[in-house]
């Protein structure tokens, strides 16, 4: 990253490591944290798996801004999953899936809110599902 700090003027390297901080939480989220294995993790196994990404963060985006784990905010939420108890992840798919089922429209506010409550901010409704 300093390579490229040093090679694009400033303005530009702001929005050039910002953009790529989105590849890499999207990338991370899509082909690492869904794959089926991490749905089998022990709290201790997902919890170290929450502590490297945010280790990750902070070392790959603490050079460049005061908040690094905004950056991969996918990850942290689906970290957030991931920690929760397995009764806990399958009651709100559950509620998800009834809600889907039943026609209701995915992403309602009752939803989010319901969500948020487990400190989930950034997943939709289709990414929990």
């Amino acid at each position: 990253v300093s390579f490229l700090k040093a090679s694009v003027a400033g303005d530009r390297f702001g929005i050039l490591w910002r953009g790529l901080a989105v590849q890499l939480d999207s990338f991370f989220f899509k082909h690492v944290l869904l794959h089926p294995v991490f749905t089998h993790l022990s709290y201790s196994q997902a919890r170290q798996l929450q502590v490297d990404v945010e280790g990750m963060a902070l070392l790959l985006f603490a050079p460049f801004t005061r908040n690094p784990l905004n950056y991969l905010s996918l990850c942290g939420d689906a970290c957030k999953l991931l920690v929760m108890r397995v009764e806990e992840r399958k009651a709100i798919r559950a509620k998800l899936q009834v809600d889907e089922d039943e026609g209701k429209a995915m992403d309602t506010e009752g939803h989010q809110e319901m969500l948020q409550k487990h400190g989930i901010s950034k997943l939709n409704v289709e990414q929990i599902a």
